[in-house]
């Protein structure tokens, strides 16, 4: 097993800004940080204490590991420009599969963090699952010790598993950001967004400790027809929310036949 204790972190982003954070804190070394946009990886570097470029052919060759923490999209342009051979080299994406940068190195990996990130925002790693995938058992104990010492939380997952995982969060994480924006602007400035804070809380924790399923209430599992009748009309002056109201009344009320009890 390699020791990893020197670090290029290639993309400058909210994922590699809190890699940066946690691995320094953990006692490790960025040297360098990688960017097409040369500013964005100076910024970087610069907390970070290393250099900084924003040419291919100048990243150093003396790393234990390079980070690949970029868009998606962007991926396949470093595997066709990119030669790190003998290198570990990993990416943080959820849905790209390990063959993604297979042409970089003859050691790949995955370090996928399951986490929303936003930079300046002080998060527990402790809890946050850190998602590992590798091409050879060496670099996966090494990226695992690396997992272990900033989160509790260690899974290996493989590509195919980690595109459900990666799509379940989508639905989990930004999906419901989404209709939480949309609850906002239902409440507008008269009613304060957080009177729904303690709510939320309490259906994802129920969520988790119940299931979905023997936690869901509402109108459209009670067949309440007469109170989302009144909803829709409320919804005339918000017609995005109105088409996702009527999209999840109808899927709560065809999913659950029998409208039981719950409020």
């Amino acid at each position: 097993m390699q020791s990893i204790e020197k670090i290029v972190l290639i993309g400058s982003g909210n994922v590699a800004t809190e890699l940066a954070v946690i691995f320094i804190q953990k006692g490790l070394k960025i040297v360098q940080v990688y960017s097409p946009n040369l500013k964005n990886a100076e910024l970087l570097a610069s907390a970070s204490g290393c250099d900084a470029t924003n040419i291919l052919l100048d990243i150093r060759e003396d790393a234990d590991l390079y980070i690949i923490a970029i868009k998606d999209d962007a991926i396949s342009e470093l595997n066709t420009g990119l030669r790190l051979p003998g290198k570990i080299v990993v990416h943080t994406s959820g849905s790209a599969g390990l063959n993604a940068i297979q042409n970089i190195s003859d050691k790949t990996g995955v370090f996928y963090p399951l986490q929303t990130f936003t930079k300046n925002r002080q998060l527990d790693w402790k809890n946050i699952p850190v998602i590992l995938e590798s091409s050879d058992a060496s670099s996966l104990e090494s990226l695992k010790s690396l997992a272990g010492s900033i989160t509790d939380s260690v899974f290996e997952i493989n590509s195919e598993n980690r595109k459900k995982l990666h799509l379940a969060a989508v639905f989990a994480s930004n999906f419901i950001n989404h209709i939480l924006g949309q609850s906002k602007g239902i409440l507008g400035e008269d009613i304060p967004f957080n009177i729904l804070q303690p709510l939320v809380n309490e259906t994802v924790s129920k969520a988790f400790e119940l299931g979905p399923d023997q936690s869901q209430t509402g109108p459209a599992k009670r067949r309440d027809m007469k109170t989302i009748e009144a909803h829709i009309e409320l919804l005339k002056s918000f017609p995005e929310a109105e088409k996702t109201y009527r999209m999840f009344t109808d899927f709560i009320i065809r999913k659950y036949k029998d409208p039981g009890t719950n409020d």
